[in-house]
């Protein structure tokens, strides 16, 4: 399957989405405003100097779902996604997007993936899952994960990550940690240490900021 092929096929499911997402009746779990914007800046600190800049931008209106990341699959690649939101769940609350999309740069691909939003009480659980298809080498073919769960303790989030990335050089095929984060208003930022105990940790910074537009 070539490039434009896989790329044509991605905008034709985004538009899908957007028209769907156009016909939705107001309210649901992820309703509100029009738009939720949430720019953010993730930057890893190699032991030997080298910083890994991970930017993304989330979008959400409704149900529709749309991301744009750099650095994310391999250096100096960048992608783009698009799903639909399904929640479920009360006192246990569930939000889950099925995405797709594609990866330009370095890295040239198509993929699918998963984005799961939850909470109970103060506990919350995310998890970013894609597969990605490389188009110029199958055998590069790769699964990449982030989650994470931690405990609210009034706006200061404590708790354990994981990553599964190709852009990060280690014996260990999963990278574990701590993280720490702080909540002030729309802007989230903190730290995570990752793999002390495993192998020599690696320290990275996370800072985002959430909107919502006017309706």
């Amino acid at each position: 399957m070539s490039f434009l092929r896989s790329a044509l096929l991605c905008l034709s499911l985004s538009y899908f989405l957007v028209q769907a997402n156009a016909q939705d009746t107001a309210g649901g779990s992820r309703g509100g405003a029009p738009w939720t914007l949430e720019p953010s800046l993730l930057t890893i600190l190699y032991r030997d100097t080298i910083t890994l800049w991970n930017p993304a931008f989330n979008a959400d209106h409704g149900r529709l779902h749309l991301e744009a990341r750099y650095q994310w699959e391999d250096w100096r690649t960048a992608s783009v996604w698009a799903g639909r939101w399904f929640g479920f769940g009360e006192a246990l609350h569930v939000d889950m997007a099925p995405i797709a999309g594609f990866a330009f740069g370095n890295t040239m691909g198509v993929g699918g993936g998963l984005v799961v939003e939850a909470a109970w009480k103060n506990i919350s659980f995310s998890t970013s899952s894609e597969y990605l298809v490389d188009l110029d080498d199958q055998a590069y073919n790769f699964t990449y994960n982030w989650s994470e769960i931690a405990v609210d303790l009034d706006h200061l989030l404590v708790g354990i990550v994981t990553q599964r990335t190709r852009t990060w050089i280690s014996p260990l095929d999963l990278q574990r940690g701590l993280l720490l984060m702080r909540e002030q208003g729309a802007l989230t930022f903190g730290m995570y240490l990752f793999n002390i105990g495993w192998t020599d940790p690696t320290v990275a910074f996370t800072l985002s900021y959430a909107v919502d537009t006017k309706p």
